[in-house]
């Protein structure tokens, strides 16, 4: 009976190991589960920022190249019509030459 005794309570020790190691293997996994999903979100957020980062570089890039754009287009805006005028002007000109030979030859013509 005695020895019945200490089977049952050796049985009910040994059991409460195995529950015991099974809950400290549980709380383990769980606890190296939170610190992989930290570390993963960590990353990620290391990821995005980089992104972040990229796509701030390239929206500066654009923006850049939009202005220089932009300011070429002035200068070739501003050169077209100096060259009109500078046209203008010349026609101007060869028209008053033509003109003062004309009056040249029309005076020639009538002395």
């Amino acid at each position: 009976m005695e020895k019945e005794k200490k089977e049952k309570k050796c049985a009910k020790s040994e059991t409460a190991v195995r529950r015991c190691a099974k809950a400290a293997l549980l709380l383990h996994r769980l606890k190296s589960i939170d610190t992989g999903h930290h570390e993963n979100s960590q990353r990620q957020i290391q990821d995005l920022k980089i992104q972040l980062l990229k796509e701030r570089f390239k929206l500066n890039k654009i923006k850049l190249c939009s202005f220089v754009e932009l300011f070429l287009q002035l200068l070739l805006l501003l050169s077209e019509s100096r060259w009109y005028v500078s046209m203008d002007l010349l026609s101007r000109v060869i028209r008053s030459q033509y003109a003062v030979r004309f009056l040249h030859a029309a005076v020639d013509f009538l002395f």
